[in-house]
């Protein structure tokens, strides 16, 4: 049986593209990614606000709030933080 060149190649080649986008292909389905669905109630509905006040000297006070998550194989992550700047008050009462 003789066999074409031409033929050959082509399958050599189309083996080739098969074995390095495969992979990626096969990652970026099973990649599970961070959603609003996947986020716990907590994160969705936690602030400091309640407990900040309590300590807050009525001089105003600023913050920032961060959050991100981050894309698995088995789980996804999310993370959340706040910042907070203020003047407290001292334990008596009185300003030092």
């Amino acid at each position: 049986m003789k066999s074409h060149p031409i033929l050959v190649g082509l399958s050599i080649l189309l083996l080739a593209v098969c074995v390095v986008v495969a992979p990626g292909i096969w990652d970026h389905l099973n990649t599970l990614c961070p959603t609003s669905e996947t986020e716990s109630a907590f994160l969705k509905n936690y602030t400091p606000k309640g407990v900040i006040e309590r300590f807050d000297a009525d001089k105003g006070s600023s913050y920032r709030q961060h959050s991100g998550g981050g894309a698995g194989r088995k789980f996804v992550t999310h993370t959340g933080g706040f910042d907070w700047y203020f003047e407290m008050r001292c334990e008596s009462g009185r300003r030092s």
